[in-house]
């Protein structure tokens, strides 16, 4: 609730003033020099920690220093000492702590942050996270002997990484057998780890999900789709560099996407929604993709904003955060996942005969279709005659556009009414990766047409914007 400045507001100058008896330095944090803290709360009259002139003020006394997000965790603790010695109410210590964030520099309403405006309390609780690698770069490390890339051993995390111990979680790990390489990946794989994360789902607060960079858009769209009433976090993250390698960013996406996976505030999820972690940003899992082979920022989520954004603080774009519509203790997953998938890309000079052979496969039931732009293609009779053909053969065919950023528009010119006419459906903005998994576990429910043609033309899991 408690927001950090923003880069662009200004470094207040240090000056003296005086409250009661003890010396106070402004500067873009508070301390007491003299720590006592029901003094200091009767003196400063704190009904809302703010100074009546304009400077607004942190307050960290000093036996407060040094621990993370000090400021915040001390200036909701000051708040309900005072509330507590006026006897405020529940509600009346609520309404004063808003007025507390809404003064604070860098407030935004629309961006509440962060992941210490717990109280003291709450912040002691420790949160169970289930770590579960897959495999992928971010699990090798060099043997000591021979210099050679080896699966690192997960089960030894808290001597490889002892700030762990400071995240206040409690960690266990699971590494699925065999490990693979993502590029190997396919739906019975999908559907072990959704069994994995049921079968554990009572035990754990939330989930980390390691997994290889190549195909983890793919393999955390999936979840989202699968896990029908997912009411816990399940972080997906990996990296690019070898976590045993000086340089990796393996180390800091994994102890910041545990540290996202634990976070709570009112005692339930920060984040109860399968999302990615990757280089100081966490994504809604469904509008990702992987848009770098070699960059530390490889995933983008050109449609839709961060879910939180990481810097000296995680600060939780909460109003883009999905909510679970229904809490149970068991979680219900869907296994059957469909095939005969198929996504046809177009491109000047796409012939008819390669076109029909495509859309006349074996077993093909839905078609992904990557066209220009806004959702454009060829007027060619030859091509809208091929899909009408198609469609009369129950093939579903989903309009996506081949651009990163924007979304189908169908009714904005001639090309893409056409299709509209003949039952090509709008996919959106919806990613490549999105649109998949979203057909394989639409058409994985056996509904009959109408029913799965509704599913598809509304967005299930905030994959998509209407």
């Amino acid at each position: 609730m408690f927001s950090t400045p923003s880069p662009k507001t200004p470094h207040l100058p240090a000056v003296e003033g005086e409250c009661g008896d003890f010396p106070v330095g402004i500067g873009g944090v508070v301390t007491f020099q003299k720590s006592r803290l029901a003094d200091t709360v009767r003196e400063m009259e704190l009904d809302d920690l703010g100074a009546r002139n304009r400077l607004f003020l942190w307050l960290t006394p000093v036996p407060y220093r040094g621990q993370r997000n000090e400021s915040r965790i001390y200036s909701l603790y000051l708040q309900q000492n005072r509330s507590a010695e006026r006897h405020d109410t529940p509600e009346e210590v609520a309404a004063a702590t808003t007025r507390n964030a809404r003064r604070m520099p860098g407030f935004d309403a629309a961006r509440q942050t962060t992941n210490d405006h717990s109280s003291p309390t709450e912040s002691d609780m420790k949160s169970s996270i289930l770590i579960i690698y897959t495999g992928g770069t971010i699990g090798m490390k060099n043997d000591a002997e021979t210099g050679a890339l080896v699966p690192f051993d997960f089960s030894a995390i808290y001597d490889e990484f002892p700030s762990l111990k400071r995240l206040n979680v409690d960690i266990d790990v699971l590494t699925m057998d065999p490990v693979i390489d993502s590029s190997n990946v396919t739906p019975a794989n999908w559907a072990a780890l959704a069994e994995l994360i049921r079968d554990n789902y009572a035990r754990y607060d939330g989930f980390v999900v390691l997994h290889g960079t190549d195909t983890m858009s793919y393999t955390a769209s999936a979840m989202s789709f699968m896990l029908e009433n997912l009411a816990k976090p399940v972080v997906f993250t990996g990296s690019q560099i070898p976590i045993g390698v000086l340089r990796t960013d393996g180390r800091e996406n994994l102890i910041t996407a545990i540290e996202i996976a634990g976070a709570h505030i009112g005692g339930r999820p920060e984040v109860p929604e399968v999302s990615l972690y990757f280089q100081n940003r966490l994504f809604r899992a469904n509008r990702t993709t992987k848009r770098s082979a070699e960059a530390l920022s490889a995933f983008r989520s050109y449609n839709y904003p961060p879910l939180a954004e990481v810097g000296v603080n995680i600060a939780y774009n909460l109003p883009a955060i999905l909510h679970p519509t229904e809490i149970s203790p068991q979680l219900r997953i869907a296994t059957r996942l469909a095939d005969g998938i198929e996504v046809v890309k177009l491109f000047p000079g796409l012939g008819e005969n390669i076109l029909r052979a495509m859309l006349s496969a074996p077993g093909l039931r839905a078609v992904v279709l990557e066209t220009f732009g806004a959702g454009n293609a060829p007027t060619n009779e030859w091509f809208i005659r091929v899909l009408k053909e198609a469609i009369g053969r129950g093939i579903i065919i989903l309009n996506i556009t081949q651009c990163g950023g924007g979304k189908v528009s169908m009714e904005l010119y001639e090309t893409g009414l056409r299709l509209q006419e003949i039952g090509v459906l709008c996919g959106h903005d919806m990613t490549t990766e999105a649109a998949v998994t979203k057909l394989m576990y639409v058409l994985g429910l056996d509904l009959p047409d109408d029913r799965t043609r509704a599913l598809l033309r509304r967005p299930l899991r905030g994959e998509f914007t209407a």
